[in-house]
């Protein structure tokens, strides 16, 4: 049988909820967090970074949990929607402020794939101009790296390096 995914980040979703589920987890009143967030206190985690669709809900949940977190909403403008993703990044900033110091504030773009050079550099301006950490992806496929490449001439980290993206406060994911 075929199933026609639309929606690839709530089919995953889903299949999350079903299994928490069958194993016995309560996901309600999550409100919109991350699932993963109603086990880290069974697994003795203390702290984790999250980059999810939700920051102001998730970091709600963190508050409510007694766990820390460092939060950053996904930035991405593929769709050429630079700006907006600039104003929507700043604006997510400012909802998690309350939640420090519990909650870390972060920008988060998702990866050099789906993140124009634009955008990248302008994180990287504002997370220097605010002290606050950059949480991306970085060479998850073998053709990430090789589409880096052929379009900059370097090897991502290389990339995000001379973006000015890689310091003491940048945590890259895989």
């Amino acid at each position: 049988k075929t199933v026609l995914v639309t929606d690839p980040q709530r089919a995953v979703e889903e299949i999350l909820e079903r299994v928490l589920a069958a194993e016995g987890y309560d996901l309600a009143g999550a409100d919109g967090a991350d699932p993963d967030l109603v086990l880290t206190p069974e697994t003795g985690t203390a702290r984790f970074w999250d980059m999810y669709w939700q920051p102001e809900a998730t970091a709600r949940a963190v508050a409510d949990s007694g766990l820390g977190a460092t939060i950053g909403g996904p930035l991405f403008d593929a769709d050429g929607h630079t700006e907006r993703m600039k104003a929507t990044a700043l604006a997510s900033l400012e909802e998690l402020e309350p939640f420090a110091p519990r909650v870390g504030r972060a920008l988060a773009p998702h990866s050099i794939y789906t993140v124009s050079e634009e955008l990248l550099r302008w994180t990287a301006e504002v997370a220097a101009d605010r002290e606050i950490p950059v949480q991306i992806h970085l060479a998850e496929t073998e053709r990430e790296v090789q589409d880096c490449l052929a379009a900059h001439g370097e090897r991502p980290a290389q990339y995000l390096d001379r973006l000015g993206l890689l310091g003491e406060r940048t945590m890259l994911a895989h």
